[in-house]
């Protein structure tokens, strides 16, 4: 079975656009929070089966998953196929193809929201 791909720009234009695009790292979370896209989620190859269905709930939103030549996000494809995905996809190149196209990578988790809150606390000058 042949497993699409997407290109760094493909999910960039997606999430710039705002399209429904589940961008899924599928290593575990302390190698994730060494380094990932900024809106990229944390699903490790071995918590898919359970946790998939509840985290992306509709079967048809698209999901572009990802590794750092690992293997796992081949691996994760299938999994994602047996809990009923239509559209599962790989990154190109995965994490380093994201890096080689310029895509920024970011430490941590909840990078967005960490974000925000400090947007919030500079900008209305919220005690800590």
């Amino acid at each position: 079975m042949s497993i699409p791909t997407q290109t760094f720009l493909q999910v960039r234009q997606a999430l710039l656009h705002k399209q429904e695009i589940a961008l899924i790292d599928v290593r575990e979370e302390n190698i994730f929070a060494q380094a990932h896209p900024l809106f990229a989620a944390n699903l490790s190859l071995g918590r898919i089966t359970a946790q998939a269905r509840s985290r992306i709930p509709r079967l048809d939103t698209p999901v572009v998953l990802y590794d750092n030549g690992e293997g796992w996000a081949q691996k994760a494809v299938q999994k994602f196929h047996q809990l009923g995905y239509t559209y599962v996809a790989l990154l190109e190149g995965g994490l380093g193809g994201w890096k080689a196209s310029g895509g920024e990578l970011f430490q941590d988790v909840n990078v967005p929201s960490k974000a925000f809150g400090e947007l919030v606390a500079a900008q209305r000058h919220t005690p800590s």
